[in-house]
């Protein structure tokens, strides 16, 4: 199984964490279950959200024009940066 570490900005933490959660079941029909949400220290709207799950789900929900109209939403500023790796 995979982990997926996004990071992007967001406008605001408290806009978009609600959001975030209520697209939750999207992710898991997606394959993916969430492992932690963090925001980085300085700055509370810089997001790190690693993900658990299948590789070919976490594609095809990061093209989903679904998933880019929730992130425009939620007021996510820039695309996320992902690096996706499999625990030794």
């Amino acid at each position: 199984m995979a982990r997926f570490f996004l990071t992007h900005p967001v406008e605001s933490f408290d806009k978009w964490l609600p959001l975030f959660d209520d697209d939750q079941v999207n992710r898991k029909a997606a394959g993916l279950s969430d492992v932690g949400v963090y925001r980085k220290v300085g700055d509370e709207n810089s997001l790190l959200i690693i993900l658990e799950g299948n590789p070919d789900g976490m594609k095809n929900m990061l093209a989903s024009p679904e998933t880019a109209e929730a992130m425009k939403e939620a007021g996510v500023l820039a695309p996320p940066e992902v690096f996706s790796g499999e625990k030794l």
